[in-house]
């Protein structure tokens, strides 16, 4: 008998606990393949992703969730969630620029972080 969806969402969320990010992650999809409308499993994988330095992916798992998730309070600590990894997209968006001496682009980068920081 196949292993239920359920279950390699539960061990992979025990992974993330424990910080075992690589053995997390296949587990994570795989759960998620079984369960493609499980809010909690996507996350899991925001939370994975955001951990990774993952953060688009981190962002477009985060947002997925809010679609599946009913409870209002959980909604808007995904949407914070999801603030936070484009967040740090931008932060590093901005980096890689100042690596490359795009200096415009950076400070654009920069600038849509900032506006992300203020909003309410």
């Amino acid at each position: 008998m196949p292993t239920p969806p359920i279950s390699f969402g539960l061990k992979a969320i025990d992974y993330l606990r424990k910080i075992n990010l690589a053995a997390a992650e296949p587990l994570l999809l795989k759960a998620l393949r079984g369960r493609p409308q499980d809010g909690a499993i996507m996350r899991s994988l925001g939370t994975l992703y955001l951990r990774l330095g993952e953060n688009q992916k981190s962002y477009q798992y985060f947002t997925r969730a809010q679609k599946y998730t009913t409870e209002f309070a959980e909604r808007e600590t995904l949407q914070e969630l999801a603030k936070t990894a484009k967040l740090w997209l931008y932060i590093r968006e901005a980096k890689n620029a100042i690596n490359n001496k795009e200096f415009k682009t950076a400070k654009l980068k920069l600038d849509l972080a900032s506006h992300l920081r203020t909003r309410n």
